[in-house]
């Protein structure tokens, strides 16, 4: 099972341009709770029509493609 938040957090980040790509940083915090940090994959998910992404840790999606081979 992959770690969870122990709060819900709602803050506002703004996208910062770095040339050739864009930048967002993650509260401190949330990184913590979920055991990510420097060099850690994460991946961003979102549906055609969507108007937001999701954040998932590379253990998230691992458990996700195991599931789906379950199936």
């Amino acid at each position: 099972m992959s770690a969870e938040l122990p709060e819900t957090i709602v803050e506002s980040r703004k996208v910062q341009d770095s040339h050739s790509s864009y930048h967002v940083t993650l509260p401190k915090e949330a990184v913590e709770a979920l055991g990510i940090g420097p060099g850690s994959s994460v991946f961003f998910t979102g549906e055609a029509g969507d108007t937001s992404l999701e954040l998932h840790t590379a253990d998230q999606m691992v458990e996700s493609i195991q599931q789906l081979s379950d199936a």
